[in-house]
Parts: structure tokens; C-alpha cells; sequence
């Protein structure tokens, strides 16, 4: 990942001397650090796990720890500057420009960099919406593009980008570890001086939502933790800032919460404004904790200056694509949608019933049709977009 630390001090210095300053940046007294890659072992149980899918795409790239050193936090004001203007001109897969036509390697390497810093020096979940959603559509994009459009400098960006998944997954800060995605892993967790712990993550996502963790290599008196567990944007449980509207998820309420078969109270968790469900307590051998995050297929209106007026249909992390013939549909509270098969990468396939019209208000079942709706992640024609 030198190649994507070298691009990340570039362009930081780049954007810094022309962007609008940011005011009012809510950093940490000081920054927190991610659980080494190497520590985090992710998995899929019938598709090529994320690791995999980089060192197809390219197989020289290499992962290293990111960390907000003090050149890093020096620059931290260039850094925000750099990251709301990614985050403004980006697109709605987490790259840049034209969705087909254009390259989406490399933008996403820079957003999931400007945002892994700014997770670091801020802890706000909102950052890592960025990066899943730059991993899980336009980095994979990039890397699964069997056309090969992508040139050699994008497929690089695209596995150094995969590779930060692993890099960012979990983070850590004296008795506290936090959670930014969700997908199968077994991690060696290093908590306080000298001691570390293993965590089971179980889930299908983004096939299913449910999630299972499991603590074990404890010392035998257990250890306190206070588990933080990121509330995606699209849950519409998180609070954080967002430039998506994501249409059916403004009544969300969170998720049950199960510690070893037990439901949570809400007085045994707390929810911090920066996005996170927090559990505080003394964790066991074999403790488990599970919940299940609703994935509706959702209507998602964009805020980007160069998305206004648009919507893109987005289910768990993935954005999805439909067919040029679905043009003149509209998709409303009673399209109905179901997985038809995954595809080769282990994302779900929808069918997705449509109603005529582009504005919404057409329910008539006789107009009705049904459409197959592709991850984007692994499409290479079609219409994201549509008029509201």
C-alpha cells in the first residue's frame, strides 16, 4: 500500500491549497489505530474472498497498516479539505465520473484513503460509509472487470483499495474496539499493552443481515471491552451525516441485540453521535453477541452536486444496476423484490418488480413488470440511475 500512502500525501497537498476550508472538524484528542491486516483474516464461505479478488486484479499489491502518524495529523486540516472535496464530486459507487465509461480505480483509492484518515483523526461512522461503499462497488468494479478496460495504474488502485477493507475493518483505542464492517473474519484483536484476543465475525451479509460475533482467548477473569458496532447510513439507525437520502428508512429503529441468547435492554447500550451502538462490559470466553440488519431494496436520492434529482436503487452496501429496458419504470412502496442467485463474487442477484411512469406514482399491477438488478460491483452495461 506505499503506492496508495504515496498518492495520499500528494494529493492531500494538492487539494489543501485550493478547497474551500472546512471549519469545525470534530477530531479526537488523539488518533485512533486499525487492528494490523495481517490480523484480520476474512473469508467467504462459495466465493473468493476479498484478498483474493485484489491479487487477481493484481497480483504485486501489497497491504500495510494505515495509521495517522504525526505527518498525518500535522496535515490533518489539508486532509478534511481533500476528503469533503472526494466526498462532494465523487459518484454514487464511491469512484468518480461516468460509471461505465470512466475508471473507477483509482478514485476509489482516493476516497478510501481520504476517509480511513479521517476515521482515524475523527471516529465518525460517516467515513466509513465512504469507504464500503467505495469497496463494495467501485473498487470491486475496477477489479472484477473482465473487459479490462481498466489500465494497469487503475487495477493496482482497485486492489489496494480491496486490500484496505482487511486494513480498516476494526480499530482500536485503549479499552474500546470498534467495528466498520461487517463480513466473515477471524482477527487476532491487540487491546492495551502487551495482550490481544480472538474474534469470530459470522454473516452472509451482504446476502443476509445477520451477524454473529464470538470472543474466545480471553484471559480466564475475562476482559472489560466496550464494543462499538458501526450503524450504516443505510440502516437508517445511524445519525451520522450522509449526502443520500435513502427513501422508506426515515422510521428505522434499531436492530434487537442478543449477548449470549439474552436480549439487550436499552439501558445495557447507548448510541453515540458518531454512529456507533456501544455495549460496555466484562467479555467471557464464548461470549457471542448477534443481531440481524434489515437489507430492503431501497430508493436512494443522491445530494452530489452532480447527482441532484437522480436515484439509484442500493440494497445492504451494494449499489445495483438495472437493464436499459427498464427505462420509462419507476420503482415505489409496492415494487417487491427477491434474490435470484449470486453471482460468481458471492453478491446477491435481485428481481425487482417496476411500475411505469418516472415519478413515483404509478401502482397499477396490469403495468407491472419484472427486472434482473446486477451489483454493480460485477456489471459492465446498463442504467444506475433514473429520474425521480
Amino acid at each position: 500500500m506505499k503506492y496508495f500512502i504515496v498518492i495520499l500525501s500528494i494529493c492531500s497537498l494538492l487539494f489543501g491549497a485550493c478547497v474551500e476550508v472546512r471549519a469545525g472538524v470534530p477530531w479526537l484528542p488523539e488518533a485512533r489505530h486499525f487492528v494490523p491486516a495481517d490480523s484480520v483474516h476474512v473469508w467467504n464461505y462459495s466465493a473468493p474472498d476479498i484478498r483474493q479478488l485484489a491479487l487477481r486484479a493484481f497480483p504485486e499489491a501489497k497491504g500495510s497498516l494505515l495509521s495517522a502518524d504525526a505527518k498525518f495529523w500535522e496535515q490533518r486540516e489539508d486532509i478534511a479539505q481533500w476528503a469533503a472535496k472526494l466526498i462532494s464530486h465523487g459518484n454514487c459507487v464511491g469512484g468518480g465520473d461516468d460509471l461505465f465509461s470512466a475508471s473507477q480505480g483509482v478514485p476509489a483509492m482516493m476516497q478510501t484513503g481520504a476517509c480511513a484518515m479521517m476515521w482515524l483523526m475523527t471516529g465518525r461512522s460517516e467515513y466509513a460509509d465512504f469507504m464500503e461503499r467505495a469497496i463494495f462497488n467501485a473498487a470491486w468494479h475496477a477489479a472484477t472487470d473482465t473487459l479490462l478496460s481498466a489500465d494497469v495504474s487503475d487495477r493496482r488502485a482497485a486492489a489496494e483499495t480491496l486490500l484496505a477493507m482487511p486494513a480498516t475493518m476494526y480499530g482500536v483505542c485503549g479499552d474500546s474496539l470498534f467495528v466498520n464492517y461487517y463480513t466473515n473474519a477471524t482477527s487476532r484483536i491487540p487491546v492495551g499493552e502487551g495482550s490481544a484476543f480472538t474474534l469470530d465475525l459470522i454473516t452472509q451479509m451482504p446476502i443476509s443481515g445477520v451477524v454473529k460475533f464470538r470472543f474466545s482467548q480471553l484471559p480466564a477473569e475475562g476482559r472489560f471491552l466496550a464494543l462499538h458496532l458501526r450503524l450504516p447510513d443505510w440502516t437508517g439507525c445511524s445519525g451520522a451525516n450522509s449526502v443520500y437520502h435513502y427513501e422508506g428508512n426515515e422510521h428505522a429503529t434499531l436492530p434487537a441485540i442478543f449477548v449470549n441468547g439474552h436480549e439487550l435492554l436499552p439501558k445495557m447500550f447507548r448510541v453515540d453521535e458518531k454512529g456507533y451502538v456501544i455495549i460496555e462490559k466484562t467479555w467471557f470466553n464464548m461470549d457471542e453477541v448477534y443481531f440481524q440488519i434489515p437489507l430492503p431494496m431501497l430508493q436512494v436520492t443522491s445530494f452530489r452536486p452532480e447527482e441532484t434529482g437522480r436515484s439509484f436503487l442500493q440494497r445492504g452496501p451494494v449499489v445495483y444496476v438495472l437493464p436499459e429496458e427498464a427505462k420509462g419504470f419507476c420503482f415505489t412502496s409496492a415494487s417487491e423484490t427477491s434474490i435470484v442467485s449470486t453471482d460468481e463474487a458471492g453478491l446477491p442477484v435481485l428481481s425487482v418488480k417496476l411500475f411505469p411512469g418516472e415519478t413515483g406514482g404509478g401502482n397499477e399491477e396490469s403495468g407491472s413488470k419484472v427486472f434482473t438488478a446486477t451489483p454493480y460491483a460485477n456489471a459492465t452495461k446498463g442504467s444506475v440511475f433514473f429520474h425521480k
